[in-house]
């Protein structure tokens, strides 16, 4: 089996979750890392045997023999980021949101296929064991045709500070409570309902400098209501998933437990399903580039939730709650 030769640039929190996940797959080798802070650099590729450091995106996407990179930067920079990679061949992993704006996405999209390359979003949510297994779980009937999907995601947060507690850039966007959360929580929904948005609304309030509380309610396509209530002023983390069936109820809370017509099917501690999350996805997306065929959470599949983000995020703006 050939290796995938793999360079991740942005060395924030979230890689160390990406070095952890891809240096357990077999066929994977960390050939590269990027980040404009050398001392960074040097310390994960002393800690994950990483090939070779580099001082900037270009350095590793020219100087390197890559097959795919991962994009780990502030959001901003996704997009740019994303079509620089597809445009040098490289199969491409974009933290989210894949872009702000769904004509991006688009954009995006038409660039791997003209290129013949992979282009995946991680919506890690998707991929932990709670929220495949209820995937699974609705594809095979469990509970009915679905009728409803109620989120909530409540806890003390702070913008700037990340779920670690270490200091991350702000964006005006990216850094709500909306986008923050919603936008995992929106798209799992809407995977689980397999579905998109046909109505949109959103109302929010703000207490810091953006947009920290914020309830968004979806009518899908098909019907299906979805409702989904964000906050970072919570003394009290909940973080639950309730979905309504023809039939049953399945329960998710948080990434520990999966709750279906009553019986737990999974129970792990919370780290432990985001760590699964992260290797699950990361799996994908060896297996989608090995196999040459769309991953799960695809541009194409998640086109739907930056859409659907977009119109929330207008709807706020106009309130002032942005």
């Amino acid at each position: 089996m050939k290796p995938i030769h793999l360079g991740i640039v942005g060395l924030g929190s979230i890689a160390e979750y990406h070095l952890r996940a891809f240096g357990r797959l077999d066929g994977v080798t960390l050939a590269a890392v990027a980040s404009r802070e050398p001392e960074r650099v040097a310390r994960v590729v002393r800690e994950y045997g990483v090939a070779q450091g580099c001082r900037d995106y270009d350095q590793m996407l020219t100087a390197t023999p890559l097959d795919a990179v991962v994009i780990c930067t502030p959001s901003d920079l996704h997009a740019p980021m994303a079509a620089q990679a597809l445009r040098a061949g490289k199969h491409v992993l974009v933290e989210k949101p894949l872009a702000v704006d769904p004509q991006e996405v688009d954009a995006l999209c038409r660039l791997a296929r003209e290129q013949g390359r992979i282009l995946m979003a991680a919506m890690t949510a998707r991929f932990t064991p709670q929220y495949l297994e209820a995937f699974r779980e609705t594809t095979r009937g469990a509970i009915g045709g679905i009728q409803q999907i109620v989120i909530r995601w409540l806890e003390k947060k702070t913008i700037g500070v990340n779920w670690e507690g270490k200091a991350v850039s702000v964006d005006p966007r990216t850094s709500t409570a909306l986008y923050h959360h919603g936008a995992h929580m929106l798209d799992a929904a809407l995977w689980l309902a397999h579905d998109e948005a046909r109505e949109v609304y959103a109302i929010g309030a703000k207490r810091q400098a953006l947009n920290d509380a914020v309830a968004v309610l979806v009518r899908t396509r098909k019907g299906v209501l979805v409702s989904s209530v964000h906050s970072f002023n919570s003394p009290i983390k909940i973080h639950d998933c309730v979905i309504v069936g023809d039939s049953g109820l399945m329960e998710i809370r948080g990434y520990e437990t999966l709750t279906v017509n009553g019986q737990v099917k999974i129970e792990v501690p919370w780290r432990t399903g985001l760590e699964g999350g992260v290797y699950n996805q990361a799996a994908e997306f060896v297996a989608a580039i090995r196999e040459s065929r769309p991953p799960i959470a695809s541009g194409e599949e998640v086109r739907a939730t930056m859409a659907a983000l977009a119109e929330a995020y207008d709807q706020l703006a106009k309130q002032g709650a942005q």
